[in-house]
């Protein structure tokens, strides 16, 4: 069985990074939950996006929004996803 399954990126969007930053821990966290793994494309594409940001923050706000994102529930990622205020 192949457990490389295609997610969908999230548009990095300028002034949200706080918001999207959980969004990519949280969506990292489901898919070892499911044994699954990135795509390499889209892991690259990730850790460039993840670095950029981590250069803009001080790392204690980087690892605060990492954090709330890896304690995100599939409901809460879900619905943070789907919030028009955010992304």
């Amino acid at each position: 069985m192949n457990n490389d399954y295609y997610l969908p990126m999230v548009e990095p969007l300028a002034d949200h990074e706080m918001e999207v930053l959980p969004l990519f821990r949280a969506s990292e966290s489901i898919l070892q939950d499911l044994g699954a793994s990135l795509q390499p494309a889209d892991k690259i594409e990730i850790d460039r996006y993840l670095d950029d940001v981590r250069a803009q923050l001080d790392e204690k706000t980087f690892e605060k929004a990492w954090a709330e994102g890896r304690a995100m529930s599939l409901e809460g990622a879900v619905a943070l996803a789907l919030d028009e205020n955010v992304v």
